[in-house]
């Protein structure tokens, strides 16, 4: 599997030549083009329209002079479902998700405010990041992945399914993990 900064991913799969897109996935999702093109794992983003401080205080509901590092308990009860939502299903990951990072912060501030976000280019780089990383991973985007691989006509019939061994719900125990309290009237 290769993969070159915002053009795509493509690989060899069953003979066939694969290569997923910004189009290709606006394509697929039925997805507007356009929006804010950004992503950024390491540093706090930044455009004309997005103040970090701000972002903060927005998602937290209270005041802050500076950028902070947030942990999800400190989220206001719309953030944290919309964080839960961030983390497992537009830029997912795995491991310790009670950090809220630059970007989950930028993401969280966009959503609420309406700022219009290339979701295909968000894809396509969380992607890019998850292959370029120290230690390469399973692409994220599974249940995309199966539709692009349906685009380009590749069968799976002799292949053997291999079920996930966790799964990403939404129970009583990720409502308490939210720290989110049904309140006795």
């Amino acid at each position: 599997m290769s993969s070159t900064l915002g053009s795509g991913i493509s690989c060899l799969l069953r003979n066939k030549q694969i290569r997923i897109t910004q189009d290709l996935i606006r394509s697929i999702l039925h997805l507007e083009e356009g929006g804010v093109r950004l992503y950024t794992t390491k540093t706090i983003p930044h455009t004309e329209e997005y103040n970090p401080v701000e972002a903060c205080c927005h998602v937290t509901d209270k005041h802050v002079e500076a950028v902070v590092r947030l942990s999800t308990n400190q989220l206001t009860l719309p953030c944290r479902v919309l964080h839960n939502i961030i983390a497992h299903i537009i830029v997912p990951r795995k491991g310790y998700l009670d950090e809220v990072n630059h970007y989950d912060v930028f993401l969280l501030d966009s959503i609420l405010s309406g700022r219009k976000l290339d979701f295909s280019y968000i894809m396509i780089q969380h992607m890019t990041s998850v292959l370029s990383g120290t230690r390469p991973k399973a692409l994220p985007y599974g249940m995309i992945l199966t539709k692009n691989f349906q685009h380009f006509e590749i069968s799976f019939r002799d292949s053997v399914a291999v079920l996930p061994k966790t799964t990403n719900t939404i129970n009583v125990l990720t409502i308490k993990w939210m720290k989110i309290f049904k309140e006795n009237r």
